[in-house]
């Protein structure tokens, strides 16, 4: 069981991942707007991406280079953008997709240190 949810855990990683990507790289005519609310879409975005990322990959290591992987994973689809008709590179973008990366970490290691045994 538990060998179960750990592999339905890097699925969830890996099923973000290509949401993002997909969901970023198309034409901005193909994405639902989200108005004035751009930037907490991506924090939001990056940090269900990050705690997935942590969920399924708890023995990850080092740390600060998974979170590097993974801020780069968000500075990389800006500048991807801007080869997308209709996208444009961010560099606040790129700053909300960094802050979700590093807040869902935070949660992460919060529910994971109250013990509750949902992320064993």
């Amino acid at each position: 069981m538990n060998s179960l949810l750990n592999i339905i855990r890097k699925m969830s990683f890996v099923v973000c991942l290509l949401s993002i990507t997909m969901l970023s790289l198309s034409p901005s005519d193909a994405v639902p707007q989200v108005g004035g609310y751009d930037k907490i879409v991506h924090c939001l975005s990056y940090l269900f991406l990050s705690f997935c990322f942590w969920a399924g990959f708890q023995k990850a290591r080092p740390v600060w280079l998974m979170l590097v992987l993974l801020v780069l994973f968000g500075v990389l689809i800006e500048v991807f953008q801007s080869f997308v008709p209709g996208r444009l590179m961010s560099f606040w973008d790129s700053v909300a997709n960094g802050l979700g990366v590093l807040i869902g970490y935070v949660l992460f290691r919060f529910i994971k240190k109250l013990n509750l045994g949902v992320l064993k």
